[in-house]
């Protein structure tokens, strides 16, 4: 990844104490389901086709080691078409919706993987989570940011904090009337093809194994377990077998179909 953006994370990290969001239970779910989300056929199909339609190369535009970038990439052959880009940016718009995911934080990334093949996390406090906090009199999220209507679709559910509620307060009412009075609105919104929730944290050295199997799959299962073998460190591969490098091919598929 470009070594500028890491350093923005961390400078930005120290000052709003953002890292604490990224620790959260809501956060980790959110971003398993993001990253299946971008493996998924669906997915992938509609990247490559966004890509052929604003001449964007078939694997994303590289960015540079050092220094900055603009958005969008000045390699990219419209970056001073301001009316094709805006629609382009409308597109990711458009695919976090479909995704039940708010757009003011998740297309950008969107637009980020169709641009350079890459996920660049958005830095804000108070995104990318199953909560968010707003001020309910301005209509202002943390950040100042106006609280749109993409928000109140994604976030339908709200709850009222009292100024003199304490810490302790909010825990126990959370606690004491989930069941009655939250869950029920929750099950009222749900929508059965957004699978956040239903995908869990994996090792990202098995991860790096698992798609390279995927990719190689057209090979005839012995050759590619040698391939394999050869490639990766052997506390990766001692307990693979032609039978299990047969069932990481089907359960790469399964999930690219889940989502």
């Amino acid at each position: 990844m470009n070594n500028g953006y890491p350093k923005f994370l961390d400078d930005f990290h120290r000052e709003r104490n953002t890292k604490a969001f990224y620790e959260t239970q809501g956060f980790t779910k959110l971003w398993n389901y993001f990253c299946a989300v971008t493996e998924s056929n669906h997915f992938q199909q509609t990247v490559s086709e966004i890509r052929s339609e604003y001449d964007i190369p078939e694997n994303g535009i590289a960015l540079p080691e050092k220094g900055s970038w603009s958005i969008p990439h000045s390699d990219w052959k419209h970056a001073t078409d301001r009316s094709l880009y805006q629609r382009l940016k409308e597109r990711t718009r458009e695919l976090s919706i479909v995704y039940g995911l708010l757009p003011k934080d998740w297309s950008h990334m969107i637009e980020s993987y169709i641009f350079h093949n890459i996920i660049l996390i958005s830095p804000e406090p108070n995104s990318c989570n199953v909560c968010f906090v707003s001020d309910g009199l301005t209509k202002n999220d943390s950040l100042g940011h106006d609280v749109t209507e993409d928000h109140f679709n994604v976030y339908p559910v709200t709850l009222h904090i009292s100024p003199y509620a304490s810490k302790r307060d909010i825990l126990n009412y959370v606690e004491k009337i989930y069941v009655t009075e939250i869950e029920p609105l929750q099950k009222k919104y749900q929508n059965p093809d957004i699978k956040i929730g239903q995908f869990k944290s994996r090792d990202k050295s098995i991860q790096k194994r698992d798609r390279f199997i995927e990719k190689n799959a057209h090979l005839p299962r012995k050759e590619l377990l040698k391939k394999v073998k050869e490639s990766f460190p052997k506390a990766l591969t001692e307990s693979l077998d032609q039978g299990s490098i047969g069932k990481v091919i089907s359960y790469r598929k399964k999930r690219r179909q889940k989502v």
